[in-house]
């Protein structure tokens, strides 16, 4: 079983002064190689911006948005114990994280980061 202590974790990270520096189509997306899981959530937690900001997560494909980064984090700590106790993991965990002006432009990125899975359009 994998040790989510020693897991290793690529965090792609935009907060919201990157955002609105750059284009609308997408802001500057940092890298980041992180070596566990108090590592991630302490990173994420350090340089996150408090205030007027409306967060984006995604881990696994599965997509998380709040004004709350509390609302972000703890479902994506939770999601990654209980895989964990399930099976092994991957070698190296992607996690987005990304800041957004508003739901609507979080929203929007988080559509673009699924239009090649099948369910993210209507079939109509």
């Amino acid at each position: 079983m994998t040790d989510l202590k020693k897991q290793k974790f690529t965090l792609f990270f935009s907060n919201v002064e990157s955002y609105t520096s750059t284009s609308k189509e997408g802001g500057l997306i940092s890298q980041y190689n992180l070596n566990g899981i108090h590592e991630l959530l302490g990173f994420i937690t350090a340089d996150a911006t408090i205030g007027d900001v409306v967060y984006l997560g995604v881990v696994f494909d599965e997509v998380f948005v709040s004004c709350d980064i509390l609302a972000i984090i703890v479902p994506i700590k939770a999601m990654l114990e209980s895989l964990v106790e399930v099976h092994e993991l991957v070698d190296d965990i992607k996690v987005h994280f990304f800041e957004c002006t508003s739901y609507e432009d979080a929203y929007k990125t988080a559509l673009s980061m699924q239009e090649e899975k099948e369910l993210c359009y209507d079939k109509k």
